[in-house]
């Protein structure tokens, strides 16, 4: 991937990305991809200093075809404690908190693009993947089924998803939610019942799966829900 650099404010009168650390103090992040300024074309993508995504979200594209190919934009990556959250508005990934009880994260966790779930936020959805996947990356996916759960928010599903084929092959054989191992579906089940037991005020009741076509309506009705 080319790497360019922007041009000072000075130069253009445009503001310009910043990295903490420059020559004279002046901090400045480098320009990664292209923006829709005229200069670069679209959509904008910076590294910040600890090589997380900053990116303009709305500028992502759902998938390829959704809502059996979709894009998932990670925020926590598989065996973290940590909840990261990428800020909708500015694209910088944020710790949102850390984890209360001793778990982790049991795969990639993120959201969908372009979506809107019942609580007002994009749709969320997990990646089982070979490898942990860093914050702000995002990862072309095919949903297999939806975790049914509600919290102190309302509503709450979680969309299971696995990489596309051409990301990685390890998966190929999962089409439906009933090819994973049974622990696999069991430890997912079981973070998300327990991850928030520690904290006050805060409770989670998982209410069962659903299949590939629920996990597929869930998003086109969030897509739906998005657009309005």
């Amino acid at each position: 991937m080319r790497v360019a650099r922007r041009r000072r404010q000075s130069e253009n009168n445009a503001p310009h990305p910043v990295r903490h650390g420059a020559k004279g103090g002046e901090p400045q992040l480098r320009h990664v991809g292209k923006d829709n300024s005229g200069r670069y074309g679209a959509p904008t993508f910076f590294f910040n200093e600890t090589s997380i995504l900053i990116m303009d979200v709305s500028k992502l594209a759902i998938g390829k075809q959704p809502p059996s190919d979709i894009n998932v934009v990670i925020e926590i990556p598989q065996g973290s404690a940590v909840k990261y959250e990428v800020d909708k508005d500015s694209g910088a990934v944020i710790v949102d908190r850390f984890l209360f009880t001793p778990m982790a994260y049991p795969a990639s966790y993120g959201f969908i693009p372009g979506t809107l779930a019942d609580d007002g936020d994009p749709a969320d959805a997990l990646v089982l993947t070979p490898a942990p996947v860093v914050p702000g990356a995002v990862i072309r996916a095919r949903p297999i089924g939806v975790l049914n759960m509600e919290d102190e928010s309302g509503i709450d599903e979680k969309i299971i998803c696995v990489p596309h084929d051409k990301v990685h092959p390890q998966f190929s054989t999962v089409e439906k939610i009933e090819d994973l191992p049974d622990i696999t579906r069991k430890a997912i089940e079981h973070f998300f019942t327990r991850y928030k037991d520690l904290e006050p005020n805060k409770w989670v009741k998982v209410t069962g799966w659903g299949d590939k076509a629920a996990a597929e309506a869930a998003i086109t009705a969030s897509i739906q829900r998005a657009a309005k």
